[in-house]
Order: structure tokens, then C-alpha cells, then sequence
């Protein structure tokens, strides 16, 4: 290295060029410290703005308008996404607006900056359970319950969610009873929990329990939104029905239907009862067009089958049944009425199928093992059926619990010709339960009726027609169980009798009548006679397709083949896939198996 000797003072000879190195790294130390200012400066700022548009966005949202929130949230998060009170805002206000997946980002986002904040936590509990991920209910409720503590509100949620994963998930009644219990520790006077009990109640079928529960909840009704009000009277209406007490239950499904008009669950229960006291013309008005409008909705279309059968349109509805039973939604009356409706066709092996899928989806179903008692009586097992009997029956509800001796004196008469049997089941059901029931009374007849004991049958259903409303109905029932035990003349004077009084009903429902008037004719070998009201069926629906399709077969047997072929026609116009139409076109000289007596 060269020195330079200048005034005894030694230096480098290169010492600019250093110099100039120490000026770079200087400036660039400078320049980095004014760049991070800035940003920090600019970064206060945006954060400073976030907050303001934050505030903003909150009273917007606080007055309803929450468009112009979810708008102004927006901003605040582009300038500050780790704003935790605006991504929870914002998480709300999409919740709100339907989009859950934008709304499960900023919480997941709230959960990243602070994993156990509950607030998060609960909104996210909210989310899961509108797509039933009872996994992720439990999960986030468990790390909001490591903080005990906290807001009440959010641990009720919590203790609430639990619970709903318990009783949905794991069908665990206990836990889940203790969780929500646990739950009214913080907000004894919630009627939302008293509902949560009830749900447990009926499920454990303690029909007592559940009526009583809602009784307290209705106290609280004054806690209740509309929606929540609507449910309560709902399950109300099914707490009185299950004892009977079915003109209370009516009262509450009215005023169900009162709080929510289009309340369907309301009109297809209230369309039971009316089925129920064979007022077919209410049930008609109250379903109206539901099975066309919701064709998907169980309550709705067993309801419509229950009217299809009282209506002797079995076909249509055991097609409608067994197709709700294939689906996805498991409704424990549905599979209770295919049953039925099996067990009264006498296919005895598809009730069983149908009872026993009922059992396993209801294991505490006191109707699903009834229903396999009579399947097993209709196979001979009397000690089987015994058996289920003695366990179950006594489950019944209040006056319902002598109900096993009407099944069986029921399925004896009617199946097995056993008719000691069947009159020492009916004799013991009349004088425990229900000396006047008119079902109860026309099985007695049709026994007499068995017997040849004709003018002892004829007490029976006279009592039975005095008991019975309307009168009409019943009268059709009689005349059926003339037809099945060949008084071909008595079959005539009932159905003109309920004819008089079928002139007055609606069109809809005097056409479904008119045609099961025909049908019984028809049975009974009076062609003419059932001619003339299937033509009066047609009067009043030219679209019912069963009287069509019977008004064809009449027509031929009568020697009209050209009106047969119109009549045959048209109904196949109207439901091209209809089995019964379908079955008359291919073998029009065969006894047609779809139709059902």
C-alpha cells in the first residue's frame, strides 16, 4: 500500500473511495429508516381508516341497513384484514346476506390472529349447524367451554350445541338431557330449552312428559319469536293428539296457522284430524293443492294418502307411500300407514318389511312392534305375537292402551276367519275402552255377518251409524262389509242412503265418494247401479282417473265398448303411467289386481 506523508500525519492513498462506500451504506440506512416511517405511517393511517369505516359499518348494521354495511366492512377489511372486531362484523353481515363461505373465511381468519376467541367460536357453531356438520359443532363448542366464564349467551350456545350433537348424532338422551340442563343453569326461563327437553321427551316416547313441557313453555311464550311461537304451537297440536285430546290439538294448529299461513306442517296435521272424524270435505280444504305444491314434504303426502284411502284409491296410495319410504327423509307415520295399508290389503310379508324398517330407525316405537305383533299373528305365531304384545302394549297412551284388542279382533275377523278369537278381542275392547266406538261396533257386525246372524249385524251397525259422523261415510263402510259377505240388496240400500247425503259435499270430495259407491256396486255385482254413480263421479271430476278407469270396465262388462274405450282412454291421457289404466288397456278381460277392496 502507498502512503502519502502530509504534515506527520499517515493515510491511506485510496481513502475517497472508501469514504464514498460509507456514503452509500449510510444512505441506504437513511433511505430504509425513512421507507419504514412511511410505511409505518402509512400503515397507522390505513389502520386508523379501517377503524373509522369499522365504526361506520357497525351503526349502519345496528339500523337495519346492511347492504351499505357489508359495503363499508369490505373497505375496512382491504385496508386492515387483521382487524379481529371488523372480520366478525363482517362475518355476521354475510351470514346475514347468504353467504356462508365468505362469512367461514373471516371467522377462520379470527380464529388464525386469536384461536379461542368464543365469539368466533359461536358464530362458527352457527354456520356448521346450518350444513349439519355435527363434528365441527362439537368441536368448536368444546373450546368455548374451556373458558368458563365467559359471556352466558355464548355458553348456552355452547352447552346447546353439545347437547343437539348428543341427541342427533350419538341418539345419547341422557347427555344430551344433562348438557341442556346445564344450559337453564344460565337462562332458567328460556322456553327455546324447555323445547330442546321436549324434543328428548318424545323422542324417549314419554308423551306425558312432552305435553307437560310445553305447557311451561307456552308460559314463556312472551320469549319466543314468531317462528319459535309457530313451532311451539306445532308440537303442541302432536302433544294432544297422542292422548286423543285431537279438538285441543286442532286449537293449536290453528293457531299455528294463524302466526305462519303457509305453515305446512300445520294443515297436513290438522288435515289428519279431520281424517281422523272422516270430515273428508275439511280434510280436502285444508290440504288443497299441498300434494301437487309439495310433493316432497312426508306430512303432506301421507296426509294425501290417508284421504286417497278413505277414498278407496288404494293404488295411488300405496304407490305415494312406498315411494316416501324409498326416500331420504324418515317420518315415523309414514312408515306406520304403509304398514297399515299393507296389513289391510293382506300383504302381510311387505307390512312386516315396512314395520321392521320402522323398528330400526324408531327402536322405541311402541306402533312399529304392534304392527310386527299383528304380522306375526297374521303368520300363525300366536305366541310371538303374544309376546310383543304383552311388552308394548301397555306403552300406549291413555285410552289408546286397550288398543290390542281392536288390532286383533280386527285382523281375526278380517284375515284369519279365527271369529272366536275376534269376538272375544272386540267384546273385551268395547268394555275396557270404548263401549260406542263405531269401528269397533261394524267389526262386531261383519262378525254376525260371518255367523249368518244377519239381524244381529244389523244392531251392530245401526249403533254404529248412530255413533258415527258423518253418516255418510260409515254407510259406505256398512255396505262394504254387506258386498265382502254377499247381501247383495242391503249393499244398495246403504250406499242410496249415503248418496242423499253425498249430492251436498264439494265436487272434489262427492266425486272420490260417488266412485267408491260405484266400486262397492261393482263388488257386489250390481253393474247397472254402479254404472249410473260412476257416471255421477265423472259429473263432478271429469279427471278422477279411477272412476274413469272403473267407468271403462263397466262400460265393457256392459256391452258399451266404444264409451269403455273413451272413458279407458282419457285416463291414460291423464296419467299415462298409471297401473290400473295401464293394466285394463293390456289385459282388459283379467280381474284387475291394482284395484283393492
Amino acid at each position: 500500500m502507498n502512503f502519502d506523508i502530509n504534515k506527520d500525519k499517515i493515510r491511506p492513498a485510496n481513502q475517497p473511495a472508501i469514504s464514498r462506500r460509507c456514503s452509500i451504506v449510510f444512505g441506504a440506512v437513511l433511505l430504509f429508516l425513512a421507507l419504514s416511517f412511511l410505511s409505518c405511517c402509512s400503515r397507522q393511517e390505513n389502520e386508523s381508516r379501517a377503524g373509522a369505516l369499522y365504526r361506520e359499518a357497525s351503526k349502519l348494521a345496528q339500523t337495519g341497513r346492511t347492504i351499505k354495511a357489508l359495503e363499508i366492512a369490505e373497505k375496512a377489511a382491504k385496508l386492515n384484514p387483521d382487524h379481529i372486531e371488523n372480520q366478525l362484523l363482517l362475518s355476521r353481515l354475510y351470514m346475514d346476506n347468504g353467504k356462508a363461505a365468505r362469512a367461514e373465511s373471516s371467522l377462520d381468519r379470527v380464529l388464525r390472529l386469536k384461536p379461542g376467541d368464543v365469539r368466533a367460536l359461536a358464530m362458527k357453531i352457527t354456520l356448521l349447524g346450518d350444513r349439519g356438520d355435527l363434528n365441527g359443532i362439537e368441536k368448536a363448542a368444546k373450546k368455548i367451554l374451556e373458558n368458563p366464564g365467559g359471556d352466558p349467551e355464548i355458553q348456552k350456545k355452547a352447552l346447546v350445541a353439545l347437547g343437539d350433537a348428543a341427541f342427533l348424532r350419538d341418539h345419547d338422551y341422557g347427555k344430551a338431557e344433562e348438557y341442556f340442563n346445564r344450559a337453564r343453569a344460565f337462562f332458567p326461563e328460556d322456553p327455546h330449552l324447555l323445547i330442546h327437553l321436549a324434543d328428548i321427551a318424545i323422542a324417549r316416547q314419554q308423551y306425558d312428559k312432552f305435553h307437560e313441557i310445553l305447557l311451561e313453555a307456552e308460559k314463556r311464550k312472551d320469549l319466543l319469536d314468531r317462528d319459535g311461537l309457530v313451532n311451539l304451537y306445532n308440537w303442541l297440536g302432536d302433544s294432544y293428539v297422542f292422548p286423543g285430546r285431537k279438538k285441543e290439538a286442532l286449537e293449536s294448529y290453528q293457531k299455528a296457522l294463524k302466526l305462519d299461513p303457509g305453515n305446512v306442517y300445520a294443515r297436513a296435521h290438522m288435515a289428519y284430524i279431520y281424517l281422523d272424524w272422516f270430515d273428508l270435505e275439511n280434510a280436502d280444504r285444508i290440504l288443497g293443492n299441498l300434494p301437487e305444491t309439495h310433493p316432497d314434504e312426508v306430512y303432506v303426502s301421507s296426509a294425501a294418502c290417508r284421504l286417497w284411502i278413505c277414498e278407496n284409491r288404494f293404488h295411488r296410495a300405496v304407490r305415494t307411500l312406498d315411494n316416501i319410504t324409498r326416500g331420504k327423509n324418515f317420518e315415523p307415520n309414514v312408515f306406520w300407514a304403509l304398514g297399515n295399508l299393507y296389513m289391510e290389503l293382506g300383504q302381510y310379508e311387505q307390512a312386516e318389511k315396512i314395520y321392521r324398517k320402522y323398528a330400526v330407525g324408531q327402536p322405541l316405537s311402541v306402533e312399529a312392534h304392534l304392527g310386527l305383533a299383528l304380522c306375526a299373528l297374521a303368520k300363525g305365531d300366536e305366541k310371538g305375537a303374544e309376546k310383543i304384545f304383552k311388552k308394548w302394549a301397555p306403552r300406549l297412551p291413555g285410552n289408546s292402551r286397550h288398543e290390542e284388542y281392536r288390532l286383533k279382533g280386527a285382523l281375526y275377523v278380517h284375515n284369519l276367519n279365527n271369529l272366536k278369537k275376534a269376538e272375544e278381542n272386540l267384546e273385551l275392547y268395547l268394555k275396557n275402552s270404548k263401549p260406542d266406538d263405531p269401528g269397533a261396533l261394524m267389526l262386531m257386525g261383519y262378525l254376525r255377518l260371518l255367523q249368518k246372524r244377519e239381524k244381529e249385524a244389523g244392531d251392530f251397525f245401526n249403533r254404529a251409524l248412530a255413533n258415527s259422523r258423518p253418516e255418510y261415510y260409515a254407510r259406505l263402510e256398512v255396505a262394504e262389509l254387506y258386498a265382502k259377505s254377499g247381501y247383495a240388496d242391503r249393499v244398495m240400500e246403504q250406499v242410496n242412503a249415503a248418496g242423499r247425503e253425498i249430492e251436498k259435499l264439494t265436487p272434489s270430495v262427492s266425486a272420490a265418494m260417488y266412485y267408491r259407491c260405484a266400486y262397492t256396486l261393482y263388488v257386489a255385482g250390481k253393474l247397472k247401479d254402479a254404472l249410473h254413480y260412476a257416471e255421477l263421479s265423472i259429473q263432478k271430476d271429469p279427471d278422477l282417473t279411477e272412476s274413469l278407469i272403473l267407468l271403462s270396465r263397466l262400460y265393457r262388462e256392459t256391452g258399451e265398448k266404444e264409451k269403455a274405450k273413451a272413458a279407458l282412454s282419457r285416463a291414460l291421457k291423464l296419467e299415462p303411467y298409471n297401473e290400473l289404466a295401464v293394466f285394463e288397456r293390456d289385459h282388459p278381460d283379467k280381474p284387475n289386481p291394482y284395484f283393492y277392496f
